[in-house]
């Protein structure tokens, strides 16, 4: 019988002793394995090769980096660092992509919001390691040590290609949007400045777009002095070119070109000369800066990480409160992978999973649909723990993206604060799940006295916005007291069974009833007794409807459709039985006796 503890991750890397990282010891993974780094505010996806993008906020509507979806050779373009050896004009790239170059020892580690991609070449050890601290940027903090015993002169190169804005727009008209680029490298600051003159934030197909710039200027510099610079791809790369071979890189000098249309972007030169045994560390910085005072902002921001003491005592802040995160809730169990999962990457995933909601990641890219708002809600369940005050600024946010009826969109944008109203029968309702697992995890019922707009008319406190949408899902009850499904339910798939406002959802009608159990326990432990009365009637009724009418001999039925015919039923041919409406049926309490 084969070991079920040999897993087949392990042919490329294993976790660290403290399970807190994974180690990747080889560069050809079957897919870029890919990491976050963040603030909550500044975003970055860091691959184990250094590919990948980052964004301010929003994946879509503030892009920094540009990112070539299903590009050939994959995971192009990223954070580059090209190492040049002066005397015989060799080059390569510490993290194996861009140039592929085979070297020793490759290493990366993959941590908690930050990478370490380290590997030897030729008697150079070296390493970059990524991050982002409390401030909107991000830190390459690289260090090279010679090992030979003659004395080593590097031109050192650091790349990113620019999508300045709308990620989307950057993408599929990027022949026009190219002509709004700048690009500039300030002599007495020592930083290299990028913008654009046009910014797109309009959500459909349209000529018609607001005139604007986009309202952040990214900047980049170096801990070492910068002896030259490229805002221009064509002049960086070279024609018939690639990331892999710069012309740049080759000749060992940048252009020193500035833009004001063309593709952008941000590459700077240094020089470093290493004796033999020396070892050297410094810092490529790349942030954003409001665009009205961008260069002060940016001056602040540079002369504070040129300073290597403060790189490391952000990054040693950065895994103390990771490691202050994890400690709220550990479990020892007989099986180590077990508590790997739940000790860390769980934990771990989960933090994504609420910065990110599913917005930006190596599948999804983070140009089309924006957050989910049942995702957002849902998402809430991970750090209420460790961060509840997280949870608290996400449930206010989210309760501003509610219509004064109660209904909600489907999908948002943070940024822009656009969204899309699908019509989806459960979302109005996780808005009142988050709310009620914020409070019994924190037993702040202050909470509920917070007021907030509605997105289209109005002020309300939390516990209103709550009534609001359990009302609404009451009033859109089918004549058989069951939810109507409409557009669709927490099964996407089944998209299509109510668009005539007939066909009936089973499992948001059970949802609907935890939901009335929760809020009847509220109501009465805020002495709010005609409320409670309301909701338990209400409980009574829908309970009665799903008991009545959706019970199919062994198991509860999923849906119904505008015909009128059943989904999940043992008369059907396919779809017989769905998992969610057995298990929520327990859940809500409609289930009772043999039945449950």
């Amino acid at each position: 019988m084969k070991d079920s503890s040999d897993t087949s991750y392990k042919k490329y890397g294993h976790f660290s002793d403290d399970r807190k990282e994974f180690i990747i010891t080889r560069p050809d993974t079957p897919a870029p394995w890919v990491n976050y780094i963040s603030n909550g505010r500044y975003n970055g996806l860091i691959s184990h090769t250094g590919g990948g993008f980052s964004f301010y906020r929003s994946p879509k509507d503030s892009r920094i980096t540009r990112w070539r979806y299903n590009s050939l050779p994959i995971d192009r373009p990223g954070r580059y660092v090209y190492l040049r050896n002066r005397e015989t004009g060799e080059y390569w790239s510490p993290t194996w992509q861009p140039t592929a170059t085979s070297l020793e020892n490759y290493e990366c580690r993959h941590g908690l919001y930050y990478t370490k991609i380290s590997s030897e070449y030729k008697g150079l050890k070296q390493s970059v390691l990524y991050f982002v601290p409390t401030d909107d940027l991000e830190l390459w903090k690289v260090s090279l040590e010679n090992t030979t015993d003659q004395s080593m002169t590097l031109d050192i190169f650091s790349f990113v290609e620019l999508a300045l804005g709308h990620a989307l727009v950057d993408l599929i008209n990027q022949p026009n949007d190219q002509h709004f680029n700048d690009v500039f490298f300030d002599l007495n600051d020592q930083i290299l400045y990028a913008s654009k003159r046009y910014w797109v934030r309009h959500s459909g197909a349209s000529v018609e777009q607001t005139n604007e710039d986009w309202d952040k200027f990214v900047f980049i510099s170096a801990s070492l002095p910068i002896k030259g610079w490229d805002g221009s791809k064509n002049k960086f790369i070279g024609r018939w070119r690639s990331e892999e071979n710069p012309q740049a890189v080759e000749e060992g000098a940048c252009t020193n070109s500035e833009i004001t249309s063309g593709d952008a972007v941000g590459a700077l030169q240094m020089e470093l000369t290493l004796a033999p045994g020396e070892q050297k560390d410094f810092t490529i910085i790349m942030g954003v800066a409001p665009k009205p005072d961008y260069k002060p902002v940016a001056r602040e921001l540079v002369k504070k990480y040129r300073d290597m003491a403060t790189v490391v005592q952000e990054y040693d802040k950065l895994c103390r409160d990771w490691d202050d995160y994890l400690q709220t809730v550990q479990v020892d169990t007989p099986d180590e992978q077990m508590n790997t999962m739940l000790n860390v990457w769980n934990q771990y995933q989960t933090s994504v999973t609420f910065r990110f909601s599913r917005d930006a990641s190596y599948y999804h890219g983070g140009l089309l649909f924006g957050r989910g708002y049942r995702d957002s809600c849902q998402d809430i369940m991970g750090p209420v723990m460790p961060r509840p005050e997280w949870v608290k600024e996400r449930i206010l946010e989210m309760s501003t993206y509610q219509f004064e009826n109660g209904s909600t969109f489907h999908l948002y944008q943070p940024l822009s604060r656009g969204g899309e109203r699908t019509g989806h029968s459960d979302t109005p309702l996780w808005l009142p799940l988050a709310i009620m697992v914020y409070l019994k995890e924190t037993g702040d019922f202050n909470f509920l006295r917070e007021e907030t707009p509605f997105y289209d008319q109005g002020n309300a406190n939390l516990l209103t916005h709550l009534f609001k949408a359990i009302e609404f899902t009451l009033s859109n009850l089918s004549e058989r007291g069951l939810a109507k499904i409409g557009p669709g339910d927490w099964n996407d798939t089944l998209d299509y069974l109510g668009r005539k406002g007939r066909g009936e959802s089973v499992w948001v009608s059970m949802f609907l009833a935890y939901i009335l159990q929760e809020v009847v326990e509220l109501c009465r432990f805020l002495v709010l007794d005609g409320e409670m009365h309301h909701y338990q009637a209400a409980y009574k009724w829908v309970k009665e409807s799903i008991n009545t009418h959706c019970w199919d001999g062994a198991w509860y039925i999923r849906a119904t459709n505008d015909k009128g015919e059943i989904i999940g039923s043992s008369k059907n041919k396919e779809g017989q039985i769905f998992l969610n409406t057995q298990s929520w049926a327990v859940i809500s309490g409609v289930a009772e006796g043999e039945r449950a």
